[in-house]
C-alpha cells in the first residue's frame, strides 16, 4: 500500500477523483479515502494547514492503519516557490527525503526539479518573505507540513518521499492573506470573509482569479504525476540519488 498525503482536499481532489473503489473514513474536512490506481492499493489522507495539526492527524492516522504494510508515503501538495527561476506549476522532488527518490525520478524524470524543499509554520506570503527563506535555507519550495510527516514516518520505520507542486512563484505575493479565507484553528476555508475581502479591495479580484486558476493547473500537474509515480514505481529500482545541477 502507499499513502498520499495532503494537507488539503482542494490538493487531493483529482487523485481521489481517480481512485477505484473510493472508500471514505475520517471527519468531512479531513477524510481518509481508500481506493486502488490500476492494481495498486492506495490511501489519501489529509493532514490539515501546518505542522500542529499534521502532528495531530499523523497519530490518529497511524492508530487506524499501523497493521497496514506501506510500502510509501508520499507528501504531497502546494508549495511556496523560494528559487526565482522557477514558476508555478513547477514540480518539486524534495533530495532532503531521499528514500525513494531514486524511484521517483526514474518514472518523473524531467517533470521534477530535485532540490531542497524547506518547511516553516506559517504561510510565507511576500517575496520578501520568501526571499530570507530561500537566503536561510537554500531551498528550492517552502511547505509547512513535510518534515513533520518525514519526522514521523522515519520514526515507524516508513519510507518517506516529499513531491509539491509550487502554487505561487518567489516573486508573487499571495493576492488574498491565508488568514481572510482559511481559519486555521478550524481547519476550513473561510468562504464567506473570502467574499467579503474582496468586495472590499476589487483590485485583488483579478489577481485572485489568476491565483485559482495557477493552482488549478498546478494540481492537475502534480496529481498527473502521483498517478505515474504510484502505478509504475514497482518497475524502477530503488534508491536516492545525487543532486542534479
Amino acid at each position: 500500500m502507499i499513502a498520499i498525503a495532503f494537507a488539503l482536499p482542494e490538493e487531493s481532489r483529482d487523485v481521489v477523483a481517480a481512485l477505484r473503489a473510493p472508500h471514505r473514513s475520517g471527519s468531512p474536512s479531513l477524510p481518509v479515502i481508500a481506493g486502488w490506481l490500476e492494481k495498486r492499493e492506495v490511501v489519501v489522507f489529509h493532514t490539515g494547514m501546518g505542522p500542529v495539526s499534521a502532528r495531530d492527524q499523523l497519530q490518529q492516522f497511524w492508530r487506524a492503519h499501523c497493521g497496514s504494510r506501506m510500502d510509501c508515503v508520499i507528501g504531497a501538495g502546494f508549495a511556496g516557490g523560494l528559487e526565482p527561476t522557477l514558476p508555478a506549476g513547477t514540480l518539486i522532488l524534495a533530495e532532503n527525503y531521499p528514500e525513494w527518490l531514486g524511484v521517483a525520478l526514474t518514472i518523473l524524470g524531467k517533470r521534477v526539479q530535485v532540490g531542497l524543499l524547506a518547511s516553516v509554520p506559517i504561510v510565507l506570503e511576500t517575496p520578501e518573505a520568501k526571499a530570507e527563506c530561500a537566503c536561510k535555507t537554500g531551498a528550492l519550495a517552502v511547505d509547512m507540513e513535510s518534515a513533520t510527516l518525514a519526522a514521523f514516518f522515519r520514526e515507524k520505520g516508513v519510507p518517506f518521499l516529499a513531491l509539491r507542486a509550487i502554487s505561487d512563484a518567489a516573486h508573487e505575493p499571495l493576492p488574498v492573506p491565508s488568514a481572510i479565507w482559511f481559519d486555521v484553528s478550524a481547519q476550513r476555508p473561510r468562504p464567506l470573509a473570502l467574499v467579503w475581502f474582496l468586495l472590499r479591495h476589487p483590485a485583488r479580484v483579478i489577481p485572485f482569479a489568476r491565483f485559482v486558476f495557477t493552482i488549478r493547473r498546478a494540481r492537475q500537474t502534480l496529481s498527473a504525476a502521483l498517478i505515474d509515480l504510484v502505478t509504475h514505481n514497482h518497475h524502477a529500482a530503488t534508491g536516492p540519488i545525487p543532486r542534479r545541477r
